[in-house]
């Protein structure tokens, strides 16, 4: 029992998972891994950190019936005894998958973290524990090797990472270095008893599948080292994608590239001298600073995008609605347009027009996407917040010089603009042309009119004749949000 303790608690100074003072959110389901979380950071709490307060978070998934509440109650009682604050949240996890349309197990995982999220952001908590151990480490790298994941993938499971989208708050894990074999040892020897979730025993799940089948046939095989042999894996995988994310970003650092909201463009000849092993990292990087990142792509589709580059033109349709391409010597990833060939001749044909509600929120169907428009008052200090966020798909305009209603519609052959600091008018064509944006791309381009003379062209350039000046004292912002 001591051994399990002493490697926590060196887990925890080797990563420097905890603050000396503060809260820190214990994710508890009330299974074996999470009650070993929450009586073990109670232990090393009262006898390292003495300054730092703990609190318990259990999300209630809206399934299973009387076994859920019975969780809930064990886990609020169980907190109780240790002296430890604890939260119970509720969440339908049915009902968002299907609004989602995605998974159980997704939708769950999404919840889950939404919840602990929410809780720690009220508690000012920089860091949320999961009980996550060294055996779901093996399972999670065997998963991802039997889905063709790279290194980044081979990893599994950080012992630290930051939340995404809550700055300053970090998800960490003390227990991966601990085996579940130690945990339930832990657990007898203290007389503890956890619950069970009946979902983890389905055959339904990938994860339970090599847990309760293929990892246990595995071990009979090549022996108990096993998951040993698979978390020194990932622990060699992290150590070489934190080595190739360095080098990624020093070779970006060397090339331009242009990263907005659904836009991205740089050149392709260092993107083809760059190593194979690191081209699917950059593009998801990319993809997620663009905001295009909405489902994983497969090892098929990172080898078309280095075919593109080899090639030196062409396009190609990525999961996700993302289309990459590679022309004149540009690689570029954008949103694929709704409509493609025949359809989208015929939807420029019948003239797409609507009408831009000012101030209000604009459905726009050939995009999928809404256009907000907003009136504040305020100056040519904005434009700071432009050159800071890089967002072609949010503009300022200077209000009193816009004539409403204003038109969203697609590009027509005579359309003229004065883009910005030009000077003087152009045709839209060789806007264009100048912009680098592919002919395939020109006529699903919305166009933004005030009396029918174009004034945005989505993406790109405003005109001139709307800029903000020294005497601007209300700006129209309109933003282009894409669909998600």
């Amino acid at each position: 029992m001591q051994d399990i303790v002493t490697k926590f608690e060196a887990t925890i100074q080797r990563h420097e998972l905890l603050p000396e003072r503060g809260c820190v959110v214990l994710a508890v389901s009330g299974g074996p891994d999470s009650l070993a979380l929450l009586h073990l950071m109670r232990e090393v709490r009262d006898r390292s950190y003495p300054r730092l307060m703990l609190h318990a978070g259990h999300l209630h998934h809206g399934m299973r019936g009387v076994a859920a509440d019975e969780d809930a109650g064990f886990v609020e009682s169980e907190a109780a005894r240790l002296s430890v604050a604890c939260t119970i949240g509720r969440a339908d996890v049915p009902g968002l998958a299907a609004e989602r349309r995605v998974g159980i197990e997704v939708a769950g995982r999404e919840a889950r973290y939404q919840f602990l999220t929410r809780l720690a952001k009220s508690l000012g908590a920089a860091d949320i524990a999961f009980g996550h151990q060294a055996d779901d480490q093996a399972e999670t790298v065997l998963m991802r090797v039997i889905r063709g994941a790279g290194p980044r993938g081979m990893g599994g499971i950080p012992y630290v990472r930051p939340v995404a989208d809550a700055p300053g708050i970090r998800v960490i894990r003390p227990l991966l270095d601990c085996t579940r074999r130690e945990i339930v040892r832990f657990l007898r020897e203290r007389g503890l008893r956890s619950r069970l979730d009946s979902t983890n025993l389905s055959r339904k799940y990938l994860r339970n599948r090599l847990r309760r089948i293929a990892l246990p046939e595995m071990k009979r095989e090549w022996g108990a080292r096993l998951t040993q042999d698979l978390c020194s894996l990932a622990a060699l995988a992290q150590r070489f994608q934190a080595r190739s994310d360095a080098l990624r970003a020093a070779l970006r650092s060397q090339h331009s590239v242009r990263v907005t909201d659904g836009y991205i463009e740089t050149e392709a000849a260092w993107l083809r001298r760059m190593p194979p092993a690191m081209l699917p990292d950059q593009v998801q990087a990319w993809m997620k600073e663009a905001a295009l990142w909405r489902k994983m792509l497969s090892a098929k589709e990172y080898g078309r995008i280095a075919a593109l580059l080899d090639l030196g033109r062409g396009r190609t349709a990525l999961s996700g609605s993302v289309l990459a391409c590679v022309w004149r010597g540009l690689f570029i990833l954008c949103p694929a347009p709704a409509s493609s060939g025949a359809a989208a001749d015929a939807l420029a044909e019948r003239e797409y027009r609507v009408r831009i509600e000012t101030p209000g929120r604009t459905r726009i169907e050939p995009l999928g996407g809404v256009i907000e428009a907003e009136i504040v008052a305020a100056g040519k200090e904005l434009l700071a917040r432009k050159r800071a966020t890089r967002d072609g798909f949010e503009e300022y305009l200077d209000f009193e010089k816009v004539e409403l209603p204003l038109v969203a519609r697609l590009p027509r052959p005579g359309d003229r603009m004065r883009p910005l600091g030009a000077p003087g008018s152009r045709k839209l064509q060789d806007i264009f042309t100048d912009l680098h944006v592919p002919p395939w791309l020109r006529t699903r381009t919305l166009v933004v009119t005030m009396q029918d003379r174009p004034i945005w062209l989505l993406g790109h350039r405003i005109a001139d004749s709307v800029k903000l000046t020294d005497r601007t004292r209300k700006v129209l912002r309109l933003k282009y949000l894409p669909k998600t």
